[in-house]
């Protein structure tokens, strides 16, 4: 997946998957225009031909993507208090979530958001909320499940306007 990854198309505009989709079919109806002309021509034009097959390559490369990428994703997993708590990893950041409900995070990164310590609870199926120490300031991550991992996303309020950036990710706990 992760040489398909930039391929994936992301958007938080209104109606921007069925643009998206419908440029994606108008790529694909042209390419196969370009093709039927290309091998039609008398002498064949083979660069017309060529450019139908790389235009239909791209949208078979994109759409491969993405049906991917929505399958390698479950927005809503449904997790317990227990499976949240331990070590997440993001590059050099590590956030320790303990059982009494504090948290610790260092190492920079994604913990500027966090701070380093306060206090987090288990918010419905599938948020987590963080209270900093520090100025008692609230932040809401959403837990996803990204090929089989726990992660967490960017802060967001609407699921809808999520950009994507999955952040820590959930350290299994040694057998």
């Amino acid at each position: 997946m992760n040489g398909l990854h930039f391929f994936v198309i992301r958007t938080a505009l209104p109606l921007g998957y069925l643009a998206a989709a419908l440029l994606l079919l108008c790529a694909a109806v042209f390419g196969l225009v370009q093709i039927w002309r290309g091998l039609r021509a008398r002498p064949l034009n083979r660069v017309r031909a060529l450019t139908g097959i790389g235009l239909l390559f791209i949208v078979g490369l994109v759409t491969a993507a993405n049906l991917a990428y929505e399958d390698s994703i479950e927005l809503n997993p449904v997790v317990t208090a227990a499976d949240l708590e331990g070590t997440w990893k993001d590059g050099p950041a590590v956030l320790d979530l303990s059982p009494d409900g504090t948290y610790s995070c260092s190492g920079g990164g994604s913990c500027t958001r966090l701070g380093a310590t306060g206090r987090w609870a288990h918010d419905g199926d599938f948020l987590l909320r963080f209270t900093r120490a520090s100025d008692g300031r609230a932040l809401i991550q959403r837990v996803v499940q990204a090929e089989k991992d726990l992660r967490l996303t960017n802060e967001a309020d609407d699921p809808d306007m999520w950009d994507g950036v999955l952040t820590f990710r959930h350290q299994a706990p040694a057998s």
